[in-house]
């Protein structure tokens, strides 16, 4: 009797380990709290979880051979079971894939479908891919896939985007912490449907942007070989999804509650995750940055040059190494459309946003300058694909621009004659003010050494350094343009526009100090006599007797051919 009751209880153990070695929950099955589902080939795993510090039970999908646990999937993320020895999944009465906290009646998550009544059973299933899907028993057919319901990871296979035939929208949301799955402040999408996009926002803010479909890739997103890269953009839906050349890689792009996405590939020899891409990566990838046709360079020491034949909207923004200028470029002079105007190619651009822009995949490069140059509103046109098919031609401003070292594509930025081409000769005749002989003689005094430029009284050093000691240095700002900068802002400039032209080298501040100072409040060192001022000398009469009384010499050696 006694082996027949052990038996018995052995048989019950076989059977329940049985039910959770399968990748597959009938409506007879109930997997508890410390149960889990495993897919066929081991890959995913599917149980209750607690993440972080948390102690509230949540049901996610993680990977089964990894020894750090990764959760890619969670079902119930904003309604948690608080108890982790009563937390039960089953199918209901519905034969809806649901979770339960303890015998309550309602469930606190379900797939929530509606089944036709009389209908075949219902089973769930994780498959390899890492996507649950609940099937029809008999028929196999499709009722609902986890696929179809993100949270912040995108696997292969998975999409994200929209689908108009089913209204489903597949977009991904941060967690709110990583003690916290529920949904947090950022999501992931793709917008457009003509040249769409993937946008990251926090909350309605746009905080970065993948840049415009090339053919390949998006326009601001690397290149991977290891993945084959799908864009699907069809009356039934617009979306976009990836895949690994070799199947047997783990990769995954998620998104932390910081609004960081990262792309993720294990590494079997250091049994490591492996970050190989993230967004945004610098301050260029911030979405706009240098506002209305600025041109982000992350390495240039200024970072938001204007596009050509344009400048500042506020120059203070450019001038004073501000980081961050919001107010963008404007047209240093109108543009007279169909008087000379044309285009300038710019190379490795980040193609601007493309909510403003019209596509046409029938024209090809030359057809697509044609179409931007025969209406006035264009402000700019590309070829979206890097095989230089298709055309896409903005209206309006152009935001969200940069450049980089290597990848970026081609963009045409419409300009005016000055700008295109006149001969450099005719440029500069029209710029260069010219005088003649006599006004340079009354100028300079009939050439006199006291009046000679860096010498004497006549210096623009001389002329600086005698204001700074008379404490009228700001009568050096134009007053035109007195109140367009903070009186601060402008002694610190010229403090460090008199340390650059200090008499000693050593008291000379380098570029990166140069840089530091302008972008910071440091206390900047007291300023010394600069270099080419007059020093005085009780026995000279005047400037002309004697030597030349700089301290700074000049020698020029000319190389003449043998």
């Amino acid at each position: 009797m006694v082996s027949m009751v052990a038996l018995l209880v052995l048989y019950s153990l076989f059977i329940k380990q049985l039910c959770f070695a399968t990748d597959t929950i009938t409506k007879n099955t109930i997997l508890r709290d410390g149960d889990t589902l495993v897919s066929d080939r081991g890959i995913f795993a599917l149980g209750f979880f607690s993440p972080g510090n948390s102690k509230l039970r949540y049901v996610g999908i993680w990977y089964n051979k990894i020894p750090e646990q990764t959760v890619v999937w969670v079902a119930n993320r904003n309604s948690p079971v608080y108890d982790s020895s009563s937390g039960v999944m089953k199918f209901n009465g519905r034969r809806n894939l649901a979770i339960f906290n303890g015998n309550a009646v309602d469930p606190v998550w379900s797939t929530n479908i509606t089944i036709p009544i009389g209908g075949t059973s219902t089973v769930c299933k994780l498959l390899d891919s890492g996507n649950l899907v609940l099937l029809q028993q008999n028929k196999g057919g499709l009722l609902w896939q986890s696929f179809d319901h993100p949270t912040n990871t995108l696997l292969p296979g998975m999409k994200v985007g929209l689908s108009f035939k089913s209204g489903l929208n597949w977009s991904f949301t941060s967690w709110k912490s990583r003690d916290d799955p529920s949904i947090g402040d950022f999501v992931l999408s793709l917008q457009g449907t003509k040249s769409p996009e993937i946008f990251l926002k926090k909350w309605s803010t746009l905080i970065w942007r993948s840049g415009p479909w090339n053919g390949e890739s998006w326009s601001g997103v690397p290149l991977i070989i290891h993945f084959e890269k799908s864009l699907v953009n069809d009356p039934d839906e617009t979306s976009f999804s990836f895949s690994m050349l070799n199947t047997s890689i783990l990769s995954r792009i998620s998104m932390d509650d910081l609004g960081f996405i990262q792309r993720w590939t294990w590494i079997e020899a250091t049994q490591r995750w492996s970050n190989d891409w993230s967004a945004p990566a610098d301050l260029c990838d911030d979405y706009g940055k240098c506002g209305s046709f600025g041109s982000c360079k992350p390495n240039n020491a200024l970072l938001c040059p204007c596009l050509p034949g344009f400048e500042p909207k506020y120059q203070v923004n450019w001038n004073f190494l501000d980081r961050t200028p919001t107010q963008g470029c404007v047209r240093k002079r109108e543009l007279l459309c169909g008087k000379g105007d044309g285009f300038l190619k710019l190379e490795k651009i980040k193609l601007p946003d493309t909510s403003n822009a019209r596509v046409d995949m029938s024209l090809g490069i030359k057809d697509c300058e044609i179409e931007c140059r025969n209406n006035c509103s264009c402000t700019g046109y590309a070829c979206p694909y890097v095989n230089r098919s298709g055309c896409l031609v903005w209206f309006g401003d152009l935001v969200d621009i940069r450049e980089y070292t290597d990848g970026g594509q081609d963009f045409f930025v419409r300009v005016d004659a000055i700008e295109l081409g006149l001969p450099r000769k005719e440029r500069l005749r029209k710029q260069l003010p010219i005088f003649d002989l006599n006004s340079i003689l009354v100028a300079t005094e009939n050439f006199s050494v006291a009046n000679k430029l860096g010498a004497g009284g006549f210096g623009s050093v001389y002329k600086t350094w005698e204001l700074w000691k008379e404490g009228r240095i700001l009568e050096l700002v134009d007053p035109a343009m007195s109140n367009s900068f903070p009186k601060e802002v402008v002694l610190r400039f010229i403090q460090v526009g008199i340390l650059c032209v200090q008499e000693k080298a050593k008291d000379r501040p380098t570029m990166s100090d140069v840089i530091f100072m302008l972008r910071n409040e440091t206390q900047i060192p007291p300023l010394k006599q600069p270099a080419f001022v007059l020093i005085s000398n009780s026995n000279s009469a005047n400037a002309s007797a004697g030597p030349d009384p700089s301290l700074n010499e000049m020698t020029m050696t000319i190389v003449r051919g043998r």
